[in-house]
């Protein structure tokens, strides 16, 4: 038999300052081979929004057709076209949630080029010349060096002259033992 456990407040309607959206979270951590949801008894969609954020896997919302039907729920029940507005933005918050992943996402390459920085030499420097930090200067557009890798070229000797404003390579550099 396969369980899902539901936070709901008995309240109709439920005021959101009531909806202790957190329990959704603590029982994600307290049972995690279980499904966990949220049955919504409030007015508006925050709450179900939030609980997603959390991690809930299932929202349950009371259904009406109309508002004016008899009986005790129908007055704060979601109607056809609200449920659907629910149901969109669910999907748009778990679509924002993303992942954990940090990276480049897929529409940020078009300006990867012009918002990243690059390591780029602030003054004319010799062939020979041992890399010191006030040598380099980090600025826009990218180049082959991120501004990360300033540690990595810091005490490093430069196999050409280079000229000022210059972006710099690895290709710039001898290796350990005095060339590459």
């Amino acid at each position: 038999v396969r369980l899902a456990l539901l936070h709901c407040v008995s309240a109709y309607p439920c005021p959101v300052e009531q909806a202790n959206i957190r329990i959704v979270a603590q029982w994600m951590r307290r049972y995690p081979q279980c499904p966990i949801g949220y049955s919504d008894h409030t007015t508006t969609h925050t709450a179900a929004l939030a609980a997603v954020a959390l991690g809930a896997c299932i929202i349950e919302k009371h259904f009406t057709l109309s508002h004016t039907l008899p009986g005790w729920d129908h007055f704060f029940s979601y109607n056809p076209s609200q449920f659907k507005e629910l149901v969109q933005a669910i999907r748009e918050t778990e679509a924002v949630l993303g992942s954990e992943r940090i990276g480049l996402q897929p529409d940020e390459t078009a300006i990867e080029a012009i918002a990243r920085r690059a390591l780029y030499t602030r003054t004319e420097l010799p062939a020979g010349h041992v890399i010191q930090e006030s040598d380099i200067v980090i600025r826009r557009p990218t180049g082959p060096l991120a501004a990360d890798q300033l540690p990595r070229i810091l005490g490093k000797t430069l196999r050409r002259a280079i000229s000022a404003e210059q972006a710099l390579a690895l290709e710039d550099f001898l290796d350990r033992e005095g060339d590459v």
